[in-house]
């Protein structure tokens, strides 16, 4: 196995030249033997792509689209999630592979050189992997998982081990850094591929799953979120890919950390909220948090607080969003948040006026289609409000 110059092998054209800034700050090897097209894997910080020669002799489009394949692995930070039992280090890599297939590489290029795992290829809704990953491991019994995995697992992801919060951490940061410098030289990443100069977040990566035709709502809500939670550096290891020290040598940095602020999700579950709607939403919300790693929870609200989740803790938040019942007050859901908490309720806009002068920041409302925002614009004007217009803009298919 020989490590290689990939530029010298691929011309990226106007829309993808932001790869090469990435690829500077990895090890690209290759070898005429190995039978696997490509595959990734963490070095000493470092994120290495194996690219097999043939493919890189070829060159083209389809070598592009596989270092973006294997360079979304990486900034994705899949990699830390290979540990436990096989079989479910096996079935994240299929859901991975899906999660990458949306957005982030082309699966019609590379379907020509074997078989490549989308949502509608295993007939999986498109939510985040790893919310599919805590349905599907409940659901599928030992044998139905075996079938699953022999139809559809192709890529060799899962033979790798799982690498630490702080390495994943050190390759994150270094990929970061090269799509702000691509950046500010014009060449501009997809929205799906991190933040771009100045935000400090790396929100709605892994899977977009609002592709091209995003719903406004959504933007906002982002948007929202990523100016009111701040956020604070620490210390940590990151590396210089450009300094002419030894590519070996770590240097200490700072990188983006946890939220200072808690966010607190309150979930509408009362009679008059359609229960698809409220499923829809907390897998819309959980998809805008999930790489942000905000703190907080998710609330379960009608006329009381009926329920309190971790924010990590997607497959219950999922399941008990199913569960509705009683009329609608937002007050309690005041009570119980902290002041410094930001509050963003998911409701339809039927209850009475309440008092959240406790709280440092307006809460967010978001109301469902159908809902009425009356309420809050008359008595309670300083609230955001965010409109979801109509049932078409969800996430395709939620």
């Amino acid at each position: 196995m020989q490590e290689i110059d990939i530029n010298k092998y691929v011309t990226f054209g106007k829309e993808d030249a932001w790869i090469s800034y990435q690829l500077d700050r990895c090890k690209i090897l290759t070898d005429d033997t190995t039978s696997a097209p490509a595959y990734c894997y963490a070095e000493h910080g470092v994120f290495c792509i194996f690219i097999a020669k043939d493919y890189i002799v070829k060159g083209g489009k389809v070598l592009v689209e596989l270092l973006k394949h294997e360079l979304a692995h990486g900034y994705f930070g899949h990699l830390r999630y290979m540990k436990g039992r096989e079989k479910h280090k096996q079935l994240l890599n299929v859901l991975f592979d899906c999660s990458i297939h949306v957005n982030a590489a082309d699966a019609t290029t590379l379907s020509t050189i074997g078989d490549i795992c989308t949502y509608d290829s295993i007939k999986l809704p498109i939510l985040p992997p790893l919310v599919l990953y805590e349905k599907l491991k409940k659901e599928m019994d030992n044998k139905t998982l075996d079938m699953f995995l022999d139809n559809n697992l192709s890529d060799v992801l899962w033979k790798q081990k799982a690498i630490s919060e702080l390495e994943n951490q050190v390759i994150h940061r270094t990929m970061d850094e090269g799509i702000q410098e691509a950046e500010r030289d014009g060449h501009v990443a997809p929205d799906s591929y991190g933040s771009g100069p100045g935000t400090g977040s790396n929100l709605g990566t892994d899977i977009d799953v609002l592709k091209e035709a995003t719903p406004d709502w959504i933007h906002q809500l982002k948007k929202f979120l990523l100016n009111s939670i701040a956020k604070h550096k620490s210390p940590s290891w990151h590396r210089e890919a450009r300094n002419l020290t030894h590519p070996d040598i770590l240097k200490r940095g700072y990188a983006p950390s946890t939220s200072k602020g808690r966010c607190l999700f309150a979930i509408d579950c009362s009679w008059s909220m359609n229960p698809r709607y409220v499923s829809q939403a907390v897998s819309v919300l959980l998809h805008c948090t999930e790489h942000e790693d905000i703190e907080g929870s998710a609330v379960f609200f009608d006329s009381k607080v009926s329920k309190r989740v971790s924010l990590r803790n997607k497959a219950e938040i999922i399941t008990l969003a199913q569960e509705r019942g009683g009329g609608t007050s937002l007050q309690p859901v005041i009570d119980y948040a902290r002041p410094d908490d930001l509050v963003v309720f998911y409701t339809d806009g039927w209850f009475d006026r309440c008092d959240s002068s406790r709280l440092q920041r307006p809460p967010i409302c978001v109301i469902t289609p159908n809902g009425t925002t009356s309420t809050v614009e008359r008595s309670m004007p300083d609230w955001k409000i965010i409109q979801i217009e109509n049932e078409t803009d969800w996430t395709e298919p939620v």
